[in-house]
């Protein structure tokens, strides 16, 4: 199957909210080459996707930075480039303050260089055009940590037992 390498308008396409069926990849603007797909992406801002995971095509620059502005003042991150084409892609956050906590290692892919290809309409659309679908975590995780307290509870109970009972008999 080939990329269709065509990009729709905004003024072609009404932006679009990409739930959690609809999946797509995210492509290098200037070279195609395949950066993520929506399975790893966790956040965005008008500016940035956010993605806990991206492809080996994304070059992480050993060089770190304190940022002085933008989204991620205060952070210490690195540049992602293109392995395609070089082009800059982006940053990954190593280091964050306490309110951008939720930016420690995550790759920070800049809107205006990436584009997606939509898998079920085999079309792409401009990254800014599209609107991610994120589920809170919140709910998740508290009936998360109410089921693993549960068991702690239980395991603590058993041990309690097991050390009552004398061993020899």
């Amino acid at each position: 199957m080939e990329l269709d390498t065509s990009v729709e308008s905004a003024a072609d396409r009404q932006p679009s909210e990409v739930g959690a069926k609809q999946l797509l990849t995210l492509h290098c603007e200037q070279c195609n080459s395949v950066l993520g797909d929506s399975l790893g992406v966790c956040g965005q801002s008008a500016e940035h996707i956010m993605c806990v995971k991206v492809t080996n095509n994304v070059i992480i620059s050993d060089e770190m930075k304190l940022e002085l502005e933008g989204e991620t003042t205060q952070c210490i991150c690195s540049s992602l480039t293109c392995s395609g084409c070089v082009s800059a892609l982006g940053r990954v956050v190593h280091a964050a303050p306490r309110h951008l906590e939720m930016l420690r290692s995550a790759f920070l892919l800049s809107r205006a260089k990436v584009k997606c290809y939509v898998l079920d309409s085999g079309g792409t659309v401009r990254s800014s055009d599209v609107t991610f679908d994120l589920k809170p975590l919140g709910g998740a995780m508290d009936e998360m940590t109410r089921q693993v307290r549960g068991h702690l509870g239980r395991m603590s109970r058993i041990t309690t037992r097991w050390s009552r009972k004398d061993p020899c008999r």
